[in-house]
């Protein structure tokens, strides 16, 4: 007896053996290399035997592994594309650019100032006397100027220095808070849609399930095993179904419009996870759901993103209250001018009148019928309202943060929960369908416990995305930047 005889002999002695099972596969490998004991000819064929027999075995899972890392790699794809089509992130960075540019100009005002005047003037009433030109008591009728001017001491130019550099950081702040919430938004909207896919996948199942129970009930009611009642029972179960098609199918065109405007991208880029299976739809979810969540219970906010815009709205607030009293203050600046002056313009460049004046200017404020009283008591009272709202705004925070904690908590529970209860309610389907094929259960019952399988199953997917975007919230509002 040979190789080829053997493997025949295993086969058709045994025709229950099943080549797409490990345990199969190895049994048949055991007795060939018993036999291969005496015909070392033939052991590298039976290696490959057995290395084809695993890999038949392993093959459907490694593909679906594939599968599911492209879904995800397809979805960090169009994550990234959606960041870049985002108009509002676009207009946030266009207003970085304006804040840079103003904070830039702010600055600019520290440094001295320039001014160059060329001037030509006439005096009608001026007396055109010879001797009154000699004595030089005539103003020269052309004036060419270099004027400059460098505050070396101005608060309020300080002050609006200091509001511009926390405005640009503010607006870099929100940013950056906008584009986390985008990522957070893009997720739960690409979530819904895949929902709606699978819904629309698990009830073309059911459909097929009951398209299949209804031609079952025909034949055995045409065998009298069944009664009319079931036949038309499984009828308008099968009708049922085609309608709650129909309403799926309209809730994943909402989703799919909504995406779409969310993220800007177009319907080709999405089209393909429509035709995945319910199986792989599922095991996307949950893949693309998955959040590394390891942050510590916040005691106090004041890692969070808001606590951080807060902080930096109030030293904005602070510094627009210092105003009302800044014109109170003393000014120093230096100022200069060097002119050159004639009858002609000509003269001016040529042999006119030079002239070459500086000056350091002290500006100190006497009196301003108690002006100066009223915007000091007015900064001290709002500065006082800003503390008690910050400090009531910083408390809402961490009771928000603290209560998104809680609840996270208790969603992951219940999310375990639901997925433990799927495989309870598809046993009990398998074990339904058997009694009732057995005619021990009622097509009813059959049909009830489906329902739960379904119910399940979407209430499973649906407190998995609503963990997922509670979890995305919680991590960016408490991120460090």
């Amino acid at each position: 007896m040979n190789f080829k005889k053997i493997i025949f002999f295993k086969i058709i002695i045994e025709p229950d053996i099943n080549l797409s099972s490990s345990n199969s596969v190895m049994h048949v490998g055991l007795v060939c290399k018993n036999y291969c004991e005496r015909n070392m000819f033939f052991s590298h064929c039976i290696k490959r035997f057995i290395y084809i027999g695993f890999l038949s075995l392993f093959a459907p899972l490694i593909l679906a592994q594939l599968k599911n890392e492209n879904a995800l790699s397809q979805f960090n794809l169009l994550l990234l594309q959606s960041l870049e089509n985002s108009k509002e992130l676009k207009a946030l960075s266009e207003q970085i650019e304006i804040d840079d540019y103003q904070y830039l100009s702010q600055l600019s005002t520290h440094f001295p100032q320039v001014q160059f005047q060329l001037k030509k003037q006439k005096n009608f009433f001026e007396t055109n006397s010879l001797l009154m030109q000699q004595l030089g008591m005539t103003n020269p009728h052309s004036i060419a100027e270099l004027s400059y001017s460098w505050k070396l001491f101005d608060y309020t130019q300080v002050l609006n220095s200091r509001e511009s550099n926390d405005q640009k950081k503010l607006t870099r702040l929100k940013y950056q808070m906008e584009r986390e919430n985008f990522k957070v938004k893009f997720k739960n909207k690409f979530l819904l849609y895949l929902l709606s896919l699978y819904k629309l996948a698990s009830v073309e199942n059911s459909i097929n399930k009951a398209q299949t129970t209804f031609k079952e009930a025909e034949l055995t009611f045409e065998l009298g095993q069944k009664t009319k009642v079931d036949v038309l029972r499984a009828r308008a179960n099968k009708t049922s179904l085609d309608a709650r098609k129909l309403i799926l199918e309209n809730e994943r065109d909402k989703n799919t419009h909504a995406l779409i405007e969310l993220s800007q991208i177009a319907f080709e880029d999405i089209s393909p996870f429509q035709k995945m299976s319910e199986k792989d739809l599922l095991i996307s979810i949950e893949n693309i759901s998955q959040v590394d969540f390891q942050a510590p219970r916040l005691n106090s906010a004041y890692a969070s993103l808001a606590h951080r815009k807060l902080e930096i709205e109030n030293k904005i607030t602070k510094i627009q209250l210092s105003k009302l009293s800044a014109d109170h203050l003393p000014n120093l600046k230096i100022v200069g001018a060097y002119s050159q002056s004639g009858d002609r313009l000509q003269d001016v460049f040529e042999r006119g009148t030079k002239a070459h004046t500086v000056a350091l200017v002290l500006s100190i404020p006497l009196f301003n019928g108690g002006h100066l009283l009223s915007s000091q008591f007015q900064t001290y009272h709002a500065q006082n309202r800003l503390q008690y709202l910050t400090e009531n705004q910083k408390l809402s925070i961490d009771h928000q943060l603290d209560l998104l904690r809680s609840s996270i908590d208790a969603q992951e529970k219940q999310v375990q929960a639901l997925k433990i209860s799927i495989d309870q309610y598809d046993e009990l389907y398998r074990l339904t369908q058997k009694s009732y094929q057995l005619g021990k259960s009622t097509l009813f019952e059959l049909q009830s416990v489906e329902e739960n399988v379904f119910n399940a199953k979407i209430e499973y997917v649906q407190n998995l995305i609503q963990l997922t975007e509670q979890k995305e919230n919680y991590l960016w509002q408490t991120s460090n930047f």
